[in-house]
């Protein structure tokens, strides 16, 4: 029990290898540094590695290689809501943002970035993400049920933004998808997009979906129909998969009023 708080205190103070100061650094060299409260890992992070602690503990009682699993009375609290830990970039920003990507050479990262700012998508989804399209509507197909994805509700569809199909991101998402990886367009934003939008350190890629959220409903966008979009559970809707879907077209009504 020993062992495991201090190690459940060790990951509390990590920082985000985000920060390119500490991508390098071994574990050991991290814990000699005085690390500020703000480039510390996120509260749901830490909760991964947790979570990761108490599936290896609860194999091994399972296995009976141990009796009594001790992780059991680890626990993590945090007076932050996952809302709080990020913020929303404003209007400006973004617009800011898309000034920026549109600037670059590499046209790959330009669909990404642009892809992201316009379905609210988490970044794992687009990797797995197929487009199709439906009575001339092209969308982000989410529904193979051999996908892995976070919930239930996140097998979905979410129609292209008329600016995606102006910047004919049908056509080249499949060759930018297999040129680079998450990793590099998380790494990319982080160290070289994000210093030129905001010094807030609450404001992160992941904040543009929050962004997509909270332009929606700006624009009056039915809440239950921007859940749908985004990929979380609501009520009214049966836990299936593919039931009580919104028709396409009315996704696509909804999501085109998104204006940056």
């Amino acid at each position: 029990m020993k062992d495991l708080i201090e190690i459940k205190n060790l990951i509390t103070n990590l920082p985000s290898r985000n920060y390119k100061q500490y991508k390098y650094k071994s574990i050991e060299e991290l814990m000699k540094l005085d690390i500020p409260d703000n480039h510390k890992l996120s509260f749901g992070r830490v909760q991964t590695y947790i979570k990761y602690i108490k599936k290896f503990f609860k194999y091994c009682q399972s296995h009976k290689i141990i009796t009594y699993n001790p992780t059991e009375y680890i626990t993590m609290s945090s007076s932050l809501s996952p809302i709080d830990e990020r913020e929303d970039y404003t209007k400006e920003e973004v617009s800011k943002l898309i000034n920026i990507i549109e600037s670059f050479e590499d046209d790959n990262k330009r669909v990404i970035y642009l892809t992201l700012i316009y379905t609210g998508m988490r970044l794992s989804e687009l990797w797995k993400a197929t487009i199709k399209s439906d009575n001339g509507i092209f969308y982000f197909d989410l529904t193979n049920k051999n996908l892995k994805l976070k919930t239930k509700s996140s097998y979905r569809v979410i129609p292209l933004h008329d600016e995606l199909v102006r910047n004919d991101v049908h056509k080249k998402l499949s060759k930018a998808l297999s040129t680079l990886k998450p990793s590099s367009i998380s790494h990319y934003f982080t160290d070289y997009i994000k210093p030129k939008i905001s010094s807030n350190n609450k404001k992160v890629l992941y904040s543009l979906r929050h962004t997509f959220a909270t332009q929606l409903k700006y624009a009056d966008v039915n809440p239950i129909v921007i859940s749908e979009l985004l990929g979380h559970s609501h009520e009214g809707m049966t836990m299936g998969r593919y039931a009580n879907r919104y028709l396409i077209n009315v996704l696509k009504e909804a999501i085109d009023r998104l204006e940056f």
